[in-house]
């Protein structure tokens, strides 16, 4: 129990090992512990940036790819620093982004499975120009090339509207696409 005027920090759920990804050496974010579906695994930390600045760090190489930058916002993106680059894509995920730039467990997640998240669910359908690139995941649902909110199949997209995993600027889009699909 912490002493008066000192904070705990909670320890994270999650770190970051060395993985075979298309062939190369890649890093990914794995479970430390069971992660209960639900639970908010983190809060992504890094500097924010206009749309505009952040294509100047992408063209200047300041920033890594065009598909590292966290959407925030039409024209608001986080520049996500370590451990947080570190969260793989899957087109069949355990882990969805919520809220602002959390990012919470969409079912049961074992200790030692990789954490992975749909990289298309925080591209707004406006923003096409972070993604696409082509997808390597390998699950059986594998989309082949990760693109924006669009891409996204309506069955997918309609679960995570319902386990509150889509970011607060995509959400209605994403129920905007349901509705024009008569979902």
């Amino acid at each position: 129990m912490p002493r008066r005027g000192e904070t705990t920090i909670e320890a994270r759920p999650f770190a970051v090992r060395q993985v075979q990804l298309g062939g190369r050496r890649e890093r990914g974010c794995y479970a430390t512990r069971r992660i209960p579906a639900g639970e908010r695994i983190c809060t992504f930390e890094g500097e924010e940036y206009s749309r505009r600045e952040i294509l100047e760090r992408i063209d200047s190489g300041l920033a890594r790819t065009g598909a590292d930058p966290l959407e925030l916002g039409l024209d608001r993106y986080m520049q996500v620093v370590e451990p947080y680059l570190y969260f793989n894509h899957s087109c069949e995920p355990n882990a969805g982004f919520a809220r602002r730039c959390d990012l919470v467990a969409l079912r049961d997640i074992a200790p030692g499975e990789a954490i992975t998240c749909d990289y298309a669910t925080n591209t707004s359908m406006h923003n096409s120009y972070v993604m696409p690139f082509e997808c390597a995941c390998g699950a059986p649902g594998c989309r082949k090339r990760i693109g924006n909110l669009a891409t996204v199949p309506l069955d997918r997209l309609q679960a995570y509207l319902e386990a509150g995993a889509l970011q607060d600027h995509v959400r209605e889009e994403a129920r905007e696409l349901l509705r024009r699909a008569g979902r």
